[in-house]
């Protein structure tokens, strides 16, 4: 769950699955920033690079991050 609230702050949960096998951990809190131009790219959080894809989604990717995963984040 994300709140954008319209004024570049994002608030909500997210779920992170663990890369040592410890499993999904659910509902972790979740504060971020966001800027998205007229054309419809920008950022979600630091040094991302974001495409709006519709009135209800968004991706987002790492720009600096060695092996980068494409982000997708749903209004419910």
């Amino acid at each position: 769950f994300v709140n954008l609230d319209g004024a570049g702050n994002a608030t909500g949960t997210t779920d992170q699955s663990s890369s040592d096998g410890a499993g999904l951990q659910q509902n972790l809190p979740f504060n971020s920033t966001y800027a998205i131009s007229a054309d419809g790219t920008g950022s979600f959080g630091t040094d991302t690079f974001a495409v709006l894809i519709s009135a209800s989604k968004l991706a987002y990717i790492s720009k600096t991050s060695p092996s980068p995963t494409v982000i997708l984040v749903e209004r419910q």
